[in-house]
């Protein structure tokens, strides 16, 4: 088998396993309608089980799985991680309580703590830096589309065989995929590529505290670092909240308001990912620093069409500016680990990747649907805001979208103009 098809092959079987690790992920933010009618969970409960209680362990974890990535062979430790995840998904289906999921769904975020910087890594050796733009935004277009899957498959489910059944599914699907993992991906030499000889990929990663201390040295990978905190805050809050958002504001059926948002974050989400990778290859090969620009653009504009989709009192004309949303909130991500993997050397990209992740999840993730839902608490007690309190408190939330356009402006402002290939 060629390079060039093993290439594909590997993009092929990352996508799908990426595709499962949002399943999991994101099935939750439509199955706390019904969890929460039968089990009586507060929206503050709803928001922690979303927010911090997925967040933390998959922040804290994100590090040391990186420095195993970057030291072992990364095929057989994304084929362990494939396993915890799925199985402790399946397992939330049952739970009786609120403390069994929140611990189930901790097991979850250990396990996906694996997936985006092993990935990364993998797809860095499996492509030269001019094409890396392009093939992860293949990979992260499984991000979309696996939230679109999960949230419809988990709607229809729920709706027909209950909450608990969507659960087993969705585990079941990513158990499925563990032998494909194991028989067809093959573990590529670290830094292969020309560009990558300088680096001396060879060499072993350095000591923890030097690879930090040199990340944190460039300017430019502390805006990054904040620009993806920021934006992952809205992101999160917009797959966790809008589901509940339409079925109280809209009064939609949870099985209607599935099927559009599924339809929405899988189509838009697909484009805006293809469209930052290929709008960041396509202006970064003359000047890298477009790779930080175009997620500038692709957040101011989330602020504007998300305060749209909130604030119209139509459900279609919501549902319109849904789909800009779901196009922005996904085009800031490829440019991004693209133009940070070029950044080091071959033995420290999953620790990069994993830093990158570390910030926006413990910025964003972890806080944006928890903060969220306890907002909606505090406004629907304080105020009598009724379903209102919902709206209010997720449209507070597109204000950091303005701060995360602010900090990819500044980090492209202190990249240093330079060919991709001379980093």
């Amino acid at each position: 088998m060629t390079h060039v098809l093993r290439a594909y092959v590997a993009l092929g079987v990352l996508f799908l396993i990426g595709l499962t690790n949002y399943f999991d992920r994101v099935a939750l933010g439509v199955l706390q309608v019904p969890i929460k009618e039968e089990l009586q969970f507060s929206d503050s409960q709803l928001g922690l089980l979303t927010g911090l209680a997925f967040f933390i362990p998959y922040t804290l974890l994100a590090i040391p799985i990186a420095r195993i990535a970057d030291r072992s062979n990364r095929k057989y430790l994304l084929a362990a991680a494939l396993t915890v995840w799925s199985s402790m998904t399946a397992l939330i289906s049952a739970a009786e309580g609120f403390l069994l999921i929140l611990v189930l769904r901790m097991g979850v975020a250990i396990g996906e703590a694996t997936c985006l910087p092993t990935s990364y890594s993998l797809l860095s050796d499996y492509y030269p830096p001019e094409k890396r733009g392009r093939a992860i935004a293949i990979f992260v277009m499984s991000f979309p589309l696996g939230s679109m899957l999960g949230i419809a498959g988990a709607g229809a489910l729920a709706d027909r065989f209950g909450w608990r059944a969507a659960f087993v599914v969705l585990g079941g699907l990513g158990l499925v995929l563990v032998p494909m993992l194991l028989l067809l991906l093959r573990e590529p030499p670290r830094g292969g590529f020309h560009a990558d000889a300088a680096h001396e990929p060879t060499k072993p990663p350095p000591p923890l505290l030097d690879a930090m201390r040199m990340l944190w040295n460039r300017r430019e990978f502390r805006y990054v670092a904040l620009g993806l905190g920021f934006q992952t805050y809205v992101a999160t809050t917009v797959l966790s909240w809008s589901a509940p958002f339409y079925t109280r504001v809209h009064d939609l059926e949870l099985s209607h308001a599935a099927v559009a948002l599924g339809l929405l974050t899988g189509i838009g989400g697909a484009c805006g990912s293809f469209l930052g990778g290929a709008l960041g290859d396509r202006f970064g090969c003359r000047n890298q620093r477009w790779y930080l620009w175009v997620p500038a653009m692709a957040c101011a504009i989330t602020a504007l069409a998300g305060m749209c989709q909130y604030l119209v009192p139509h459900a279609m004309l919501s549902l319109v500016f849904a789909f800009a949303t779901m196009i922005m909130v996904s085009g800031f991500v490829p440019p991004v680990y693209a133009i940070a993997q070029s950044l080091v050397a071959p033995n420290m990209r999953a620790l990069t990747s994993a830093v990158l992740v570390m910030s926006s999840a413990l910025l964003g993730g972890a806080f944006g649907p928890t903060v969220t839902g306890s907002l909606s608490d505090y406004f629907s007690h304080a105020f009598d805001a009724g379903p209102h309190s919902l709206q209010i408190a997720i449209c507070l939330g597109f204000l950091f979208s303005v701060g995360a356009a602010w900090s990819f402006y500044r980090a492209g402002y202190e990249l240093r103009a330079a060919p991709p290939e001379e980093i």
